[in-house]
């Protein structure tokens, strides 16, 4: 690849990656405020949401951000320092797992409701599914560890320290081989057959058992169907979009990186995983009603109390215009 083209490309990956980053925080943030407000905080699927949007922002600026720096500025910031190396690639790790363990927990949690209705009230009351999401961060952050004491390490050559953050397939005494294998299974290909095992059951569940034998007319049926929808959905993104750059990252990476035309497939396959942790907003937008209804009224209450307000200011500033015309006619007669 010719190098003007190369420079080029990755600018425009680069500056892609910085509007994930900018546009997916904010989206993300008005996904947690919009789930945790009063009308959704006590439904499961949005206490599942809240923190999966919190868990989403974080892992937007470990690999997404440096792709950035380093089309922009030529500087990998994460390979500065071996403790950040270290805490880098434990952050991604940890949150890209537990962003998709979330997600198999949202499918999960829909399909016991739908199987039981007792589950819905033993699960979703209290805090039960916050110490459930903090077990889980726990237990992933324990598992990705080693990371934090093994990772990386230092060379030196005619006098001069090199930080190498990554190992290759030859020199593996960090476990990045080992680590990088994990998290393959823990974010992609466990949660993968997970997703497919209980979407399908929960499309035959919800779908069909439900309409054939209960009979809902079609206006129950689209509410009963509305959630199931957007957990599909996700889903779909979720596989779509992070299996692909899993799979490549971790088979081809080290052969990859070391061309021109490898490393800008390896970072539109990052661009595409993080568009998932990116833009769920629209997805919730456009498939669940409760989240549109609240988002929009969110805003409209927002606008008018904005319009109420500039409404009463100029009010006030047309009191005083009459007051000090009064007042001056008073003082000329």
């Amino acid at each position: 690849m010719d190098f003007l083209l190369y420079e080029i490309l990755s600018r425009i990956l680069g500056a892609y990656s910085l509007m994930l980053i900018i546009l997916g925080t904010i989206f993300n943030f008005i996904i947690f405020y919009i789930c945790s407000k009063k009308p959704l905080r006590n439904i499961s699927t949005f206490k599942f949401l809240s923190i999966l949007a919190l868990s989403d922002t974080i892992c937007l600026y470990e690999w997404n951000l440096k792709h950035f720096t380093v089309a922009y500025f030529n500087i990998a910031y994460n390979f500065v320092y071996l403790s950040w190396c270290r805490l880098e690639l434990f952050l991604q790790y940890t949150f890209l797992q537990y962003s998709a363990w979330i997600l198999v927990s949202i499918a999960l949690d829909r399909l016991l409701s739908t199987l039981n209705n007792n589950w819905r009230n033993f699960y979703t009351t209290g805090n039960r599914i916050y110490y459930y999401l903090v077990f889980l961060i726990i237990l992933l952050s324990g598992i990705n560890s080693p990371i934090l004491i093994r990772m990386g390490y230092y060379t030196f050559k005619n006098g001069t320290e090199n930080l190498n953050c990554l190992a290759t397939y030859e020199n593996d005494f960090t476990l990045f081989n080992t680590m990088s294998g994990i998290h393959l299974y823990l974010f992609s290909i466990v949660p993968f057959i997970s997703l497919v095992i209980i979407n399908s059951k929960l499309i035959y569940t919800a779908v069909i058992s439900k309409r054939r034998k209960i009979g809902l007319t079609n206006e129950a049926f689209k509410k009963k169907f509305d959630m199931t929808k957007t957990i599909l959905i996700l889903t779909i993104q979720f596989i779509v979009l992070t299996l692909p750059s899993s799979i490549v990252s971790r088979f081809f990476y080290v052969i990859m990186i070391q061309s021109r035309i490898g490393k800008i497939v390896l970072f539109v396959c990052d661009n595409f995983s993080f568009s998932f942790n990116s833009f769920n907003i629209i997805t919730l937008y456009l498939t669940n009603k409760k989240f549109k209804d609240e988002l929009k009224s969110t805003f409209k209450i927002k606008m008018d109390r904005e319009s109420t307000s500039k409404f009463i200011n100029s009010s006030s500033t047309i009191k005083k215009d009459f007051k000090g015309v009064g007042s001056n006619l008073r003082t000329n007669s």
